[in-house]
């Protein structure tokens, strides 16, 4: 065979062995165990509410605070009767794509017997592509908590709030940064953080 007919022979090859390649692939996706989804779910509500003396507006304007150090510059607010609702937006722009997203928190006060049961929930939306469009800037409320595994919030996520709202509280000396956020990340086999990990996070010290 000349040195042509093989060249040709070989792009001809090409289709089929990306098939085989998306086959294989498609073949050896990992199963998705649905007690382990259910665990998880269960862990990140326990961690999404934590229990505080202080009243709801001190917990509110703690809460500011955590989510100014975040991004303070892309953050707006709804003060509503018994909940905080707040709102980041985020873009990027390349050569060939372009995104829009935004995340959505809400901080939910509830008093009983002299304490304050806080909870926190997050939900986040996209557009990404060639002629990607701008996402709402509507508030979200009644977020769910627990997700699932693979998008939202995390057991890690849940907990590095809850610490940085202790130090907003004065209840804490410690803020932690996302420098040394490893640990809340190894919370749940290393899932990213939404308070770290996606575009245009600032992560100062209040």
């Amino acid at each position: 065979m000349t040195k042509t007919g093989r060249i040709i022979g070989m792009l001809k090859a090409v289709p089929a062995l990306m098939l085989i390649g998306s086959l294989s692939a498609c073949a050896t996706a990992p199963q998705q165990n649905l007690e382990n989804i259910r665990e998880t779910q269960a862990n990140r509500q326990t961690a999404a509410t934590r229990i505080y003396s202080q009243s709801p507006d001190q917990i509110y304007n703690a809460a500011q605070t955590v989510f100014n150090a975040m991004d303070g510059s892309d953050f707006i607010y709804n003060m509503q009767q018994d909940r905080l609702l707040a709102s980041r937006m985020w873009t990027f722009f390349a050569v060939f794509s372009s995104g829009w997203g935004r995340q959505y928190f809400e901080v939910l006060a509830r008093q009983e017997d002299g304490k304050t049961a806080v909870t926190l929930g997050e939900s986040e939306e996209s557009n990404v592509g060639m002629f990607s469009l701008p996402v709402s800037t509507r508030f979200k409320d009644h977020l769910p908590i627990g997700g699932n595994t693979t998008v939202g919030a995390t057991i890690g996520d849940y907990n590095l709030f809850f610490d940085r709202l202790d130090y907003a509280l004065g209840l804490s000396a410690h803020w932690p940064s996302c420098d040394n956020a490893n640990f809340y990340r190894n919370m749940e086999s290393g899932k990213r953080l939404v308070f770290c990990d996606l575009i245009g996070i600032d992560d100062k010290t209040p």
